[in-house]
């Protein structure tokens, strides 16, 4: 089984001090999600200060609670829910009550043989993996419960697929070579999302800009991901994503801009968080091109990866380049195939060596 990755252990420790708190001899799956909920604590500096942890893996914890929360708001569940498993579960029959461990319930065993097989080759084991392998279980409590507060569980399960382990990715390495080279490339009609925080340049000559980038792709990519969208690369604090790719998609062009109107209102979510904890802000700007372009194995062969590559990227990057903070601009070739289902201004972007570009900025989906 993979390392756990500090989350996750944390997570674990929780759980473990549940149990021990409430007189139970094991830690049962209810524990182990009361501990997942715990950790939006994770993020306040008076934790991170009594974790002491290096500043490596601070930013990885940071970064997978923020992945964990982010996932819980969209899926709607309140994490303040593990005060009614605790009062659910009420309190154990052990009668030791200076007991200082507790071991694994059979259930809680298998959560977690479960999440070491969904990691597959991964480094760690994460939270995300754990709560996987728990809405696996639909004899739980915890899918129960969920499923009173009005959580769509098979949603959630969905969104956990593409979070956890994204298919598009597995599908790809699995592919066989498709060109008379041996070489894995072919032409597809892709839409090509560009986004990037605007401004980010002062934004990092006057802070450590880690936490904020981790914050906003915490954020942002499980919503791709939910719109069968793949992470091409992150270059810098952008994202450059693909629609239609490696997987064909008849409706890639809606589903980018579906995701692009919603990476907006999800960091708007972000931001009005921040704020309130006193964190800095950022926003970002998005721009959205369709075309074909050859996708494929792509580089030295002591080092290759799986890309897209073609003007189409080129281009839609440029509109990437001329958005203003908080807006979607599409390209004339998106808009012609998405118009039904977006509200959208026709305007102008100036570049740098193509003149003045015409683009539509996203007012509002139709529906």
């Amino acid at each position: 089984m993979p390392e756990a990755s500090i989350g996750l252990r944390l997570a674990w420790d929780i759980a473990a001090s549940e149990a021990a708190d409430a007189r139970y001899e094991r830690i049962e799956p209810e524990h182990l999600f009361i501990g997942l909920c715990s950790l939006e604590k994770c993020r306040r500096p008076e934790v991170q200060r009594h974790l002491r942890l290096p500043d490596t893996a601070a930013r990885a914890l940071r970064a997978e609670c923020e992945t964990l929360l982010a996932l819980f708001s969209r899926c709607g569940i309140d994490p303040t829910i593990r005060r009614e498993i605790r009062q659910r579960l009420g309190q154990g029959h052990c009668a030791d009550n200076n007991r200082q461990s507790v071991s694994r319930s059979p259930a809680s065993r298998a959560l977690f043989t479960r999440a070491g097989e969904l990691a597959e080759e991964a480094a760690t084991v994460t939270t995300l993996h754990l709560l996987t392998a728990m809405l696996e279980e639909a004899g739980t409590g915890i899918v129960a419960l969920l499923t009173e507060h009005g959580v769509d569980i098979a949603a959630l399960r969905a969104v956990l697929d593409t979070v956890a382990v994204p298919p598009p990715a597995a599908r790809r390495l699995e592919r066989p070579p498709l060109d008379k080279d041996g070489k894995d490339r072919e032409r597809r009609e892709v839409t090509v999302l560009c986004s990037d925080v605007r401004g980010f340049t002062n934004l990092a000559r006057a802070m450590d800009p880690d936490d904020l980038l981790n914050a906003y792709f915490a954020r942002v990519v499980p919503v791709i991901f939910a719109h069968h969208g793949t992470v091409d690369k992150y270059i810098g604090d952008g994202i450059l994503a693909v629609f239609g790719s490696p997987e064909p998609d008849a409706e890639h062009h809606a589903h980018a801009v579906r995701a692009a109107v919603e990476m907006q209102a999800v960091m708007h979510a972000l931001n009005v968080e921040r704020t309130a904890r006193g964190l800095v802000t950022c926003a970002i700007g998005i721009g959205a091109h369709c075309g074909p372009v050859v996708q494929g194995l792509i580089g030295a062969p002591e080092r290759m990866e799986f890309t897209v590559i073609g003007d189409t990227v080129n281009r839609a990057a440029r509109y990437c380049d001329g958005v203003q903070p908080g807006e979607v601009l599409l390209s004339p070739a998106v808009h012609e195939r998405v118009w039904s289902v977006v509200q959208a201004t026709l305007t102008t972007i100036a570049t740098k060596h193509e003149g003045d570009l015409l683009v539509y900025r996203v007012e509002r989906l139709k529906y």
